[in-house]
């Protein structure tokens, strides 16, 4: 049973002024951070964590949770504007994002962007508070054959979303997991360092992030006077708040992604990566015009930013599944 008492009081709390005040600072430091590519909102956290060492523990815990919620819709920015993710996990804006950018709608992609990100957000706490114990208690059934199964249908998604030959991008799927299996294992193992020190922790992602879609893009765009090839004559206040309203006209698109989104961030080794992955395949599949996706298609962004929001509502359930069962296991013992 939830006790709303309890909610109801925190809420209060979180209403204050200098609360409100914090998660204000923490979400607009949060954008900005995040959209910087390879600087992702944990990586913020870390950062202004010292701000927080002089401060009670709610202010505390207010302001680097807004940063971390700031940076999942930051990292949009720049993948809608200059095919460059911010963080991983949107890397699946960029298949429709950056392609409306190049239409001259980039004020419509981020409106789109920011309904869908807040919506999925809301929604992943809302189910956080209705069904955060049951659905806690199945991701906790998940073993390694059901983790395994999840990874191999990653695999079949990666090389679904663009189209083009499934058999090159599987083969391009498989090349990223042996990439990740480089540095030393859980069991002290050590592999593909060629001798290399630095590369015991395995690949670092931030340099990764930025050698394979910043640098790449820039050669791309060298040669280029400007992003857009046509030209919209809507100032990008309008064509913001055009694209926050085009993303409430798809409210099934919304839900089905968010409820995905929550699934996904409560499983252990998942999260907001994969879960705006999976939820843009399904928009693609459920959609009746699968021919626009990778070509400006605003569904495909919705799917996504409304997931990689949605699955911190998951990732939240994850984190009381286990401090619940780590308080049975004292109970018992």
């Amino acid at each position: 049973m939830i006790d709303w008492h309890s909610v109801l009081e925190g809420t209060m709390m979180l209403l204050e002024w200098e609360n409100f005040l914090l998660i204000f600072l923490g979400m607009i430091l949060g954008v900005v951070l995040g959209s910087i590519p390879g600087f992702t909102g944990s990586l913020g956290i870390a950062v202004m964590l010292p701000l927080t060492f002089m401060m009670d523990p709610l202010p505390a815990l207010v302001f680097l949770l807004s940063i971390y919620t700031g940076g999942l819709f930051g990292g949009a920015i720049t993948a809608v504007l200059l095919n460059t993710p911010g963080s991983p996990a949107a890397v699946a804006t960029t298949i429709d994002g950056y392609p409306m950018t190049q239409k001259g709608l980039s004020g419509r992609a981020l409106g789109i962007a920011i309904a869908s990100s807040s919506i999925g957000g809301f929604l992943g706490i809302f189910v956080l508070f209705i069904i955060i114990e049951p659905l806690a208690s199945f991701a906790l059934m998940f073993g390694p054959i059901e983790l395994f199964m999840i990874a191999v249908f990653g695999l079949t998604i990666i090389a679904a979303l663009k189209g083009g030959s499934f058999v090159k991008t599987l083969y391009a799927g498989l090349f990223g997991i042996l990439l990740g299996t480089i540095g030393m294992s859980s069991t002290g193992a050590v592999r593909g360092t060629f001798g290399e020190v630095n590369l015991l922790d395995g690949i670092p992602l931030i340099p990764a992030l930025i050698g394979l879609f910043a640098i790449s893009e820039l050669f791309f765009l060298v040669d280029k006077k400007y992003v857009a090839t046509q030209q919209v004559k809507r100032n990008n206040g309008t064509e913001l708040l055009d694209g926050i309203k085009r993303a409430l006209k798809s409210p099934f698109n919304i839900v089905r992604s968010s409820g995905i989104g929550v699934f996904i961030g409560a499983l252990p080794a998942a999260g907001s990566t994969v879960a705006s992955l999976l939820s843009y395949n399904e928009a693609k599949r459920a959609s009746k015009d699968k021919e626009r996706f990778g070509k400006g298609n605003e569904e495909g962004v919705i799917a996504a930013e409304s997931a990689n929001n949605a699955s911190e509502g998951g990732r939240w359930q994850r984190c009381w599944c286990w401090v619940s069962l780590e308080v049975h296991l004292q109970l018992c013992f």
